[in-house]
C-alpha cells in the first residue's frame, strides 16, 4: 500500500516538530511512503535543513504524483503525531471501507460538535481537503453543511 504523506504547515514551519513527525513516520517501518513538504509562502529552508530534507527523501513544494487506486494521500501538519502502528491501522481502515473519504480528526465530546468541525475545516482549508472532497464527491458540495456531511 503506497502512502503519499503531504505535510502542510499551518503558518510557520516548526522544524523541530517536523523532525519528530519524520521520526514517527520512519518508525512505522513502512517501505512505500513518499514525503512531501509544502512550505508556507515566504519561507525557505536553511542549507542544513535542505541537506536533512534530502537525507529524508522529503520533496519540497508541489510534488508530481501519479494518481493510482493503490496510492493513499494523507495530509498532515508537522505538529500532528503518528502513534506506533498508525499506518497499519490506516491500511486496515482502507480495507474495511474501500472507496470512502476518511478523515482522521479528533473532537472533544465535552464541547458542541458543529463549531469544532467548522474550526477543523477552516484550519485545513489550505491543505486542500476541499479539493480532495471535490474530487471524490459530488461537486455540488459547496455549503458548509454539505462539507460537514461529507466529512
Amino acid at each position: 500500500m503506497p502512502i503519499y504523506l503531504n505535510i502542510v504547515p499551518q503558518a510557520q514551519l516548526d522544524w523541530a516538530q517536523l523532525t519528530t513527525l519524520i521520526g514517527e513516520t520512519n518508525s512505522q517501518h513502512v517501505t512505500d511512503v513518499s514525503l512531501s513538504l509544502q512550505l508556507p509562502k515566504g519561507q525557505a529552508l536553511t542549507q542544513a535543513q535542505q541537506r536533512q530534507a534530502a537525507a529524508w527523501s522529503l520533496t519540497i513544494g508541489r510534488p508530481t504524483i501519479t494518481p493510482s487506486e493503490q496510492t493513499y494521500l494523507i495530509n498532515l501538519r508537522e505538529t500532528d503525531r503518528l502513534l506506533p502502528g498508525a499506518f497499519k491501522q490506516w491500511q486496515q481502515m482502507i480495507q474495511q471501507h474501500p472507496n470512502r473519504l476518511i478523515s482522521l480528526a479528533a473532537f472533544d465530546s465535552g464541547q458542541p460538535l458543529a463549531p469544532q468541525v467548522q474550526d477543523y475545516l477552516e484550519q485545513h482549508a489550505d491543505s486542500r481537503p476541499h479539493l480532495t472532497l471535490q474530487q471524490l464527491a459530488d461537486s455540488k458540495l459547496t455549503t458548509t453543511n454539505a462539507r460537514q456531511l461529507a466529512l
